[in-house]
């Protein structure tokens, strides 16, 4: 008996569903800094040589109205052969031809933005050896039948008979017809501020490298992670390989003081190849409320001061823990896991330092103890200038002398109130309130 050939099923995405669920989880300044990192790795390619001001000469900038979004670098161009077969796939084919320690992995940034804010865009750019331009409408495209998915080049130039010099190359995204949310915060100054600070803090480190970026014609300024630092306060400073099957991460982690109590700023910072995907944490994704390497607390504005920097880096970024929209990591993964481990003791050291400084204030008010008055002359410097220790310490000698002439005042209040009062008088501990509470009422009422 023949066998009969059955039917196919039919398990095509619509591209309307595809565009709406590409869409849906990603904030519209993510989805503009996805574009930036874009240009990011085209100047690590562009410039291999990763010394300082190796970016002096590159610039990207954004544009942006409620009647378009544009950005435009002169970071070395896409080749348009690249375009052709790989910028523009939805995700990333096996075969794509990399950057060594990129920051675009997934193959969904630059068209999850375009989606993102229009229904009309254009990509233009020139490379070493080529030059392309493509326009889409958004609508036409959904509507089309054509399989398998496709965009059209409106120009198209390969193997150009010379090589088109660094200072000609550039790549121009423009995107029109904004969604009219879109187009509201565009015209807002205040999402152009909070760009500026993400963009600082993300991409902090091709800033250090002299990399210009501009908004609306304004220079982002870069926000250095800082450490205190001295003969006395030594911040902790780890170094290690993370080795998988199919390659290997290297991890540093830096932990200690800041000089800051500045609470929104506190916590865990974790970048992956450089760019920042988890942002101040204090929460159990970086260990607060943990019970690992001995107990860690749950986060409490007496801790405003503590900062730890994680960072991991490979030329395989597959193998990094940064979700699709890269603003955090997944906990499950084994790099991340292993990373964890080493951050949870560090992160004890330093909050048990917290502790001990706040305890000596009972002896020593208004910080006139060793210990405190060893941070408080401690100066901050950058990450590059800490030297490896796998160790956090302040080297001063613990006096208990003085705490016979001192005695403990103990009263309880609400928590709301009390960090009311710590935020009111810029003040990291239940006990520096007692402390300064009680010497406003002994100056006012006793002296």
């Amino acid at each position: 008996m023949a066998t009969r050939s059955l039917p196919k099923i039919d398990a095509n995405p619509t591209k309307r569903f595809f565009i709406s669920m590409l869409v849906r989880d990603i904030q519209l300044v993510d989805a503009i800094v996805d574009l930036i990192d874009n240009s990011v790795d085209g100047a690590r390619e562009l410039r291999h040589d990763q010394g300082p001001d190796a970016y002096g000469d590159l610039v990207v900038d954004l544009s942006m109205s409620r009647d378009f979004f544009e950005v435009h670098d002169n970071c070395g161009g896409i080749d348009a052969k690249h375009a052709q077969k790989y910028v523009f796939n939805f995700g990333r084919k096996e075969d794509h031809p990399g950057v060594e320690g990129s920051v675009g992995e997934f193959g969904v940034g630059m068209k999850r933005a375009l989606f993102k804010m229009g229904r009309r865009f254009t990509v233009e750019s020139r490379s070493s050896k080529s030059y392309f331009s493509m326009t889409v409408d958004v609508d036409a495209w959904e509507h089309s039948q054509e399989s398998p998915w496709q965009f059209e080049f409106t120009e198209y130039e390969e193997d150009l008979d010379r090589e088109v010099p660094e200072t000609d190359r550039f790549t121009r995204v423009r995107v029109e017809q904004l969604y009219p949310g879109v187009a509201e915060q565009f015209a807002l100054g205040s999402l152009h501020n909070q760009l500026a600070v993400m963009i600082g803090d993300q991409h902090q480190a091709s800033l250090d490298l002299g990399l210009s970026i501009l908004i609306n014609g304004k220079n982002v300024t870069r926000r250095r992670p800082l450490l205190l630092r001295s003969s006395l306060v030594s911040p902790a400073h780890e170094k290690f390989a993370i080795d998988l099957p199919k390659g290997t991460v290297s991890a540093s982690i830096f932990v200690g003081l800041s000089d800051s109590g500045e609470q929104s700023t506190s916590g865990w910072y974790v970048y992956c190849n450089d760019r920042l995907v988890v942002n101040a944490d204090k929460s159990e994704l970086t260990g607060w409320g943990r019970a690992a390497g001995g107990t860690i607390p749950l986060y409490h504005p007496q801790y405003r001061r503590f900062r730890g920097y994680a960072f991991l880096s490979t030329d395989t970024p597959g193998l990094l823990p940064w979700n699709t929209t890269k603003t955090s990591v997944d906990p499950n993964t084994l790099v991340y896991r292993t990373l964890l481990q080493r951050m949870i003791p560090l992160m004890r050291q330093v909050i048990s330092l917290i502790d001990e400084a706040d305890k000596e204030l009972e002896a020593f008010p208004r910080g006139a103890g060793p210990l405190n008055k060893a941070i408080r002359e401690a100066k901050s410097v950058a990450l590059s200038s800490i030297p490896l220790r796998d160790k956090f310490d302040v080297s001063v000698a613990r006096s208990a002398g003085a705490r016979a002439e001192t005695i403990s005042v103990q009263y309880r209040v609400l928590r709301a109130r009390m960090d009311e009062a710590q935020v009111a008088l810029n003040l990291t501990s239940a006990s520096q309130v007692g402390l300064a509470t009680f010497d406003y009422f002994y100056e006012a009422e006793v002296e």
